[in-house]
């Protein structure tokens, strides 16, 4: 602080100007970075729109710790290019937005040009970009990167794209379609594998020429292709495994989609209509059109802050928040060599040996396997998704009436223990990834937090309630809406949710899956429609593992057509959770599953007790008897309790046996729902905005 102050200012005056922020004078304004900060510590700064936010950081610092200073963001664009890190120093602070105030790391793309009136527009790549943007927004709309099928693609030069063209190899594949030597830059160009509720990505290499001109050699990232072949998802014995979808090619452009060349550094965009075309390139038009690409990975870190609060402003326009250059060794994200390898909701398979983080390594076979990686060569981390806000470590930390938009992977994380803080009354939209998760991957497996004392890495008395959540996980669509890991005295309460791609509410998820300390965790009040848009074997809500008095009650899950999906999925290992209050209305093909997988007398499955003795570790725990699980400390479900039943109408059945419900009323598509179960749906989603 000190360094950037003295170039800003002569000695004397910096000297004069700290005193009196140290001692909360009122009087003159304080004058830093040329007036782009200006207050005093007891009235608060106010911060103008383009000064950088590490010099409003400053600005409160200099108060001194726990002075409950204020900043207010001008109406604007505050841009960042790295996020902005803030830590104890900035604790008993708060950053407050005025009407239009928006932290954005996107950069604005501009003099868009076309060739012989051609439909397609030229424009060069900004000089902050090192890499391809994986999206571009164009007036708010995103644009996304050209993206075909991958039989058709091969089909579409030489060959004919049946599996028969398609040889898959230790390296890549192997195709008798001469398509791929096309494709202007191969290193650009990536590879999307889709199945039931996970989607992952592998970056192409290079191509050459088979010999005698028998077709084309695709060499994949390493050890991303080694290790998704393994799992079976990029690749498998037979090519009806092979990747789904070839993106960034660059060809066949459609209306609303772009293509990134990193040689000639430019991007080409296909306008949606004329009139976006003629707005776009006409110096002379008079039409208004932003085009946007994300610069930066991420908006903020904050570590072992307390009493920090953020509200009214919004955060937008950032990329994956790990990537780098692709072809690199190190760093992150789908077009490192590390790929995009999901195991479920966001969270990635890494190899032992990856650059990326320090997340525990499941070397042995069981480890593996317990984390979902039987097959990986060497063993796996896991990796949870980037956050455009990441908190670490923070206690009551308040994030409120906030937007978040236009973001690359996840809005917000609540990690390394992270407690008695909240997010409320925001809204967040056109998010490639989730909106917000508590806890982190390999936070959950520790001791037992409340048993010997010690500080649980695993958040407390966390509260995500009356946001509103629509149309995320664009882009990774295996992503859930809401994840919470592992937790103690949480709750989500009163959101509403539309338009997920996968499972809307994760409500604990430990790994390994029985290994869970989870604890007075609830969900009520939601209102949650059109979920699993994507992926199948999700739920409106979703548990696994243990979790000691946990209780789902007054939820309204409804309008959702789509895909196979259940509603209230009570999943492997999953005890201690109590389910009440619920109505379920026009779920189409969604089941109301709710069954208790390996906890029955034999535990068929091949979970519980009789999965691995490694697991028997809690109190109460029946080693012995299955008909006890052994992660539930002798806890069953409970299901719609006679004073707080459930409703269902227009959803089908769960075709697996039910246990443990008492009052479950299965109404006729005619019937309405009586005045209990009226009310519980008048009142879900949040209570005021």
């Amino acid at each position: 602080m000190r360094s950037l102050q003295m170039q800003l200012f002569a000695p004397v005056a910096l000297m004069l100007c700290v005193h009196r922020l140290a001692a909360g004078a009122a009087a003159a304004p304080s004058r830093l970075a040329a007036d782009c900060v200006t207050g005093s510590c007891a009235a608060g700064f106010t911060v103008a729109a383009g000064c950088p936010l590490s010099t409003a950081r400053d600005a409160a610092r200099a108060c001194g710790e726990n002075k409950h200073t204020q900043l207010f963001l001008a109406a604007g664009q505050h841009r960042v290019m790295e996020p902005l890190v803030l830590d104890h120093r900035d604790s008993w602070s708060t950053w407050r937005g005025e009407p239009g105030a928006e932290i954005s790391g996107g950069v604005v793309v501009g003099d868009w040009s076309s060739a012989d009136k051609s439909a397609l527009l030229t424009a060069a790549l900004p000089a902050a970009l090192s890499q391809c943007p994986r999206w571009l927004f164009v007036n708010g709309a995103r644009a996304g990167r050209t993206a075909h099928p991958l039989n058709s693609t091969l089909a579409g030069m030489g060959g004919n794209g049946s599996d028969a063209a398609l040889r898959l190899t230790p390296t890549g594949f192997e195709t008798s379609s001469l398509a791929p030597l096309a494709w202007p830059e191969p290193g650009n160009v990536e590879l999307r594998h889709d199945s039931a509720f996970m989607q992952s990505r592998c970056g192409v290499r290079s191509v050459s020429a088979l010999p005698g001109g028998a077709g084309a050699a695709v060499r994949m990232a390493q050890p991303c292709w080694e290790m998704g072949t393994a799992l079976g998802q990029m690749g498998a014995s037979t090519s009806a495994r092979a990747p789904g979808a070839v993106e960034n090619i660059g060809l066949e452009m459609r209306p609303g989609q772009f293509n990134c060349s990193l040689e000639r550094r430019t991007l080409t965009y296909h306008p949606r209509s004329e009139v976006e075309r003629v707005a776009m390139s006409d110096p002379s038009s008079t039409a208004r059109v932003d085009a946007v690409v994300p610069a930066a990975g991420g908006l903020l870190v904050v570590t072992g802050a307390r009493s920090l609060t953020f509200s009214h402003i919004t955060f937008s326009t950032t990329a994956y928040g790990e990537q780098r250059q692709a072809g690199t060794q190190s760093g992150g994200g789908p077009m490192s060599n590390d790929g995009y390898l999901e195991r479920y909701g966001g969270i990635r398979y890494l190899s032992c040996d990856s650059p990326e983080g320090s997340g525990v390594c499941y070397l042995t076979k069981e480890e593996s396997c317990a984390a979902g990686c039987c097959g990986a060569p060497g063993g796996c981390k896991l990796k949870m998704s980037p956050a455009a806000l990441d908190f670490r470590a923070c206690s009551d930390l308040t994030v409120s009436d906030c937007m978040f938009k236009q973001l690359g992977a996840w809005a917000i994380g609540l990690k390394h223990g992270t407690s008695h803080s909240r997010v409320v009354r925001s809204v967040f939209s056109e998010l490639s990834g989730g909106a917000i998760y508590v806890g982190n991957v390999n936070e959950t497996r520790t001791a037992d937090p409340l048993a010997n004392g010690a500080p649980s890495p695993q958040p407390t008395n966390v509260t995500v309630a009356d946001n509103i959540i629509e149309h995320v996980s664009v882009e990774f669509q295996g992503s859930s809406g809401l994840h919470i890991f592992s937790a103690l005295d949480t709750a989500v309460v009163h959101n509403r949710m539309r338009d997920i791609g996968y499972t809307a509410i994760t409500f604990n998820w430990p790994c390994p899956q029985n290994e869970s300390y989870s604890r007075n965790m609830s969900m009520r009040g939601n209102d949650v429609a059109n979920y699993s848009t994507w992926g199948t074997d999700g739920g409106a809500t979703h548990t696994l593992g243990f979790c000691h008095d946990c209780v789902m009650d007054r939820n309204y899950f409804h309008d959702t057509p789509c895909c196979g999906s259940k509603v209230t999925y009570i999943d492997s290992a999953s005890s201690g959770y109590l389910t009440q209050n619920h109505v379920v209305d026009n779920c189409g093909d969604a089941l109301w599953l709710y069954y208790q997988q390996g906890c029955g007398p034999t535990a068929a499955l091949g979970r519980g007790c009789a999965w691995n003795p490694k697991f028997q570790t809690y109190n109460g725990c029946n080693a012995t008897d299955n008909s006890k699980c052994c992660c539930n400390n002798g806890v069953d479900n409970r299901a719609c309790p006679a004073d707080a039943p459930c409703w269902m109408r227009k959803s089908a059945l769960d075709p697996f046996p039910i246990v443990n419900i008492t009052a479950f009323h299965h109404l006729n598509d005619s019937q309405a729902f009586p005045p209990a179960a009226a009310a519980i749906m008048k009142a879900a989603g949040p209570r005021h905005h």
